[in-house]
């Protein structure tokens, strides 16, 4: 082999490992990269713990009309001297104030929304005052059944109830004197305890007052008997006796002894 041959095919043998070469190194360019086996996620558990039910009341002593209908979500409005109620089921229920000073007088106010805890009816509260009368009314907030009651009512802890008291004719000597009970149920309220503790043309019994829930099952009152005292009874200075109503057995019984 002579030398030039010998020199030719030497730079065809370093031309074909260039080549080589490159190709490698734009085969390598174009390989993804592998995945780097990563270990499984640890499974994370999570304890529930049990709460209380939400209570969705709108509804306290300290609320104004206006505070009240913010709560309402839209549901109640005030237009001049009506006030306008739209139930779930798109029904329209309005109540119409006549300011008259007179017999026909009536005056109305929203006062909130009490009830539709863990599923039950929910009602609009409105505060009602005539000639020489008032009290509450409840309006169902699906059907606009209503139901009118002596006082504003008080909501038991569990939102399941409320109680109303009255001894307005044990401090005027006519009138009512009651203390209610209604369970929040179905289309109305239903009655669980009617108590007429006083005799007003008879002047016998007592009243109650300061009633206030002590558990979703017992009411706390006082009992007020009138004096025998002519100077204490002008000024209301009752003899008073501290009770509690317990829910037991499915009726509420009256102890006197607390």
């Amino acid at each position: 082999m002579t030398a030039s041959r010998f020199a030719h095919r030497a730079v065809l043998a370093l031309a074909t490992l260039w080549i080589v070469a490159c190709a490698d190194v734009r085969l390598e360019r174009t390989r993804k990269p592998r995945a780097t086996p990563q270990s499984p996620a640890p499974v994370v558990t999570t304890t529930v713990i049990p709460t209380a039910p939400v209570r969705d009341e709108c509804f306290g002593a300290d609320m104004t009309e206006t505070s009240a209908m913010v709560c309402s979500a839209g549901a109640v409005s005030r237009i001049a001297d009506t006030l306008q109620i739209l139930l779930s089921s798109g029904r329209v229920v309005r109540r119409v104030d006549v300011p008259s000073g007179g017999e026909s007088n009536q005056i109305y106010r929203y006062d909130g929304r009490i009830g539709g805890s863990s599923g039950g009816p929910a009602y609009h509260v409105l505060n009602y005052r005539g000639y020489e009368s008032g009290g509450a009314e409840l309006i169902n907030a699906q059907t606009g059944d209503s139901l009118f009651i002596a006082q504003r009512p008080l909501i038991s802890p569990d939102g399941a109830r409320l109680v109303v008291d009255d001894m307005s004719g044990l401090e005027i000597g006519k009138g009512k004197v009651l203390l209610q009970i209604w369970r929040i149920t179905g289309d109305k309220p239903v009655s669980e305890l009617d108590l007429r503790p006083y005799a007003v043309g008879a002047d016998r019994g007592w009243g109650p007052s300061k009633v206030e829930w002590r558990s979703a099952d017992t009411i706390t009152l006082l009992r007020n008997t009138i004096p025998r005292d002519s100077t204490r009874r002008a000024r209301s200075d009752w003899d008073t006796a501290r009770s509690v109503l317990v829910h037991k057995a499915g009726a509420w019984v009256l102890d006197p002894r607390h």
